[in-house]
């Protein structure tokens, strides 16, 4: 009997051990490089776990590709971390990476968490990805924002309100973020008359606004709202039978129901190139063309900066080669990289059809 246990332990043991080998990280714990790891703070888990799950996925190839190379001083390992897309999270978090984990970069998702994290980089000398277009979230040396400028994104949305010839535009907006910065440029660059209605942060109840919309009868409205209320504001918009075209800012990414959205537009950054998208299973890419590509962009400055000893090159100058590059051609296209910090890169245009995004043109 005693034996016949100690071949059940040996069996289960041996499955654990096989399951922990599929497990293992991109890079071989044997592996003599020193490893710069990546702290990376998304959603997921809660309403913005669709966008923080594929922005994971994409993370993980760039990880992948990037370890492929044997020509690299230095293993990259990404370490995950869930702030359920609260922003009281963030900062604890980033904190805990910085302590335990001694990590080189850290990426995190829209504008609140960069502001939050951005001054905790800075003091520790840590470069920052943020996914975002906001100007004051970079500082010119550790902190980057990979979303395309706000300027990027109110050229288009001017171009598609004066292709289409709408003289009434209504601005449906939280006034956060990175449309504070939409709002500043819209005004002077849509066509005809502009009215603003906005939403507070934290309010739930639309109906009142929805109402001052309609009344205002507008040609477009042009959306700038985040979950969970997006889709509170797109329920309201259905009771009061609002029936001007709607053009979002980021729907795409900010929800994986467009059934209250059908016939909207959303205004959205790269979605990747047909190979990105094949490997990543899935039309709609949720922003993750961007972290991909500036993880890739960071590797290659770690390896640029590199010295001759096996020491993670300074934030300084990690951030100083970043900026050299000038140029990434990456799966979401044309990316130039500002002395600011920024990544440059254009946007482009959906509308949801049949319960799904459709890339169209102007």
């Amino acid at each position: 009997m005693k034996r016949k246990k100690l071949l059940i332990i040996a069996g289960v043991a041996a499955i654990l051990a096989a399951g922990l080998f599929a497990l293992r990280p991109a890079y071989m714990p044997s592996d003599p490089r020193p490893v710069v790891r990546i702290g990376v703070i998304l959603p997921l888990s809660g309403n913005m776990a669709h966008m923080g799950q594929m922005i994971r996925k994409a993370i993980d190839f760039a990880i992948e590709d990037v370890n492929k190379n044997p020509d690299n001083r230095f293993v990259y390992h990404a370490v995950f971390e869930d702030n359920q897309m609260q922003t009281r999270l963030t900062v604890p978090i980033a904190n805990k990476m910085i302590s335990r984990h001694r990590v080189s970069a850290m990426v995190t998702l829209f504008s609140a968490n960069a502001y939050a994290t951005a001054p905790v980089l800075v003091r520790n000398q840590i470069i920052g990805l943020h996914g975002t277009g906001v100007i004051g979230a970079r500082d010119g040396v550790y902190n980057f924002t990979l979303q395309p400028a706000s300027t990027e994104f109110i050229r288009s949305i001017s171009e598609f309100a004066k292709s289409r010839n709408f003289e009434r535009v209504a601005l449906s907006i939280q006034p956060a973020g990175t449309t504070i910065e939409l709002l500043e440029g819209l005004h002077g660059n849509l066509p005809g008359e502009v009215r603003r209605f906005d939403s507070n942060d934290g309010d739930r109840d639309f109906a009142m606004m929805v109402r001052g919309i309609n009344e205002f009868q507008p040609d477009l409205i042009f959306v700038g709202i985040n979950p969970p209320a997006l889709n509170i504001f797109g329920r309201e918009m259905h009771l009061q039978r609002v029936g001007a075209t709607q053009l979002h800012f980021g729907l795409v990414g900010l929800t994986d129901d467009f059934s209250l959205f059908e016939g909207a537009y959303s205004v959205d950054v790269s979605q990747g190139n047909d190979e990105f998208i094949e490997r990543i299973g899935s039309s709609v890419t949720f922003f993750s063309p961007l972290f991909y590509d500036g993880i890739v962009v960071f590797a290659k400055a770690v390896e640029t900066a590199a010295s001759d000893s096996d020491a993670i090159p300074s934030a300084e100058d990690i951030s100083a080669a970043m900026k050299r590059i000038r140029r990434h051609e990456g799966v979401a296209g044309h990316i130039d990289i500002t002395d600011h910090g920024a990544f440059l890169s254009s946007a482009v245009l959906h509308r949801i059809e049949n319960n799904r995004p459709v890339l169209v043109s102007y």
